[in-house]
């Protein structure tokens, strides 16, 4: 009985590695809080600007806002601390594989950058 739950378990492991389960390049929206001050930071993707994500960054954190697994546009960027808003328009495409960082930084001025 054992041997034919371990033979279930490797064939549905084989079928993932030959399908590609749970794996594949990813494109990734970031944002770093070096602000004192908790952070709403809105952003607008893909080319018809259909697509939105929005988080509330605590200040000193750094997280994943949205990951996606096909090529898209980082429209616009709205960061709003406190009754300060800073946007953003970088309209720069983001392909499998790049990370965009939104950086608030300890003054409040907001960058975008794409690596890697």
């Amino acid at each position: 009985m054992r041997y034919s739950g371990l033979l279930a378990g490797l064939s549905v492991l084989g079928l993932c590695v030959l399908l590609g389960c749970g794996g594949g390049a990813q494109w990734k929206v970031s944002v770093e809080n070096k602000n004192a001050e908790p952070c709403s930071v809105a952003v607008t993707l893909g080319a018809d600007s259909n697509s939105n994500a929005n988080v509330e960054a605590k200040p000193g954190t750094s997280l994943t806002l949205i990951v996606g697994n096909s090529d898209t546009v980082v429209q616009t960027i709205k960061v709003t601390r406190g009754a300060d808003v800073r946007t953003l328009t970088p309209k720069t495409p983001l392909a499998v594989g790049k990370e965009c960082w939104i950086v608030i930084s300890p003054d409040g001025t907001v960058t975008a950058a794409t690596t890697k």
